[in-house]
């Protein structure tokens, strides 16, 4: 698995956010799944399951960052965004060199 950036775009959105404040081991503990499943989640390259999604919006609830369906849902399209944004730009060196 590639290094984990806490800093890029996906870690600034609204579920980001929460994960990071609430923390991944302790969100994995609570929804019963592996923190590289969080980890999938944050990148866009996997969705919670909507019991999951349901758990995270109420746990959400609790902090200062409380979430919505949207909220989760947006962050597999910002993930797909920013892979695609990674293509172009490789593509874009290859072109140039």
């Amino acid at each position: 698995m590639a290094a984990i950036i806490k800093h890029s775009v996906e870690w600034a959105t609204p579920f980001g956010r929460f994960v990071q404040k609430y923390g991944v081991t302790r969100l994995a503990q609570q929804l019963k799944v592996t923190t590289p499943a969080i980890y999938q989640w944050i990148s866009g390259f996997t969705s919670p399951l909507p019991p999951h999604m349901l758990i995270l919006i109420m746990l959400s609830r609790a902090t200062e960052i409380p979430l919505d369906i949207t909220d989760i849902c947006a962050q597999r399209d910002l993930g797909e965004q920013e892979r695609f944004k990674k293509k172009i730009e490789r593509e874009g060196a290859m072109v140039a060199d």
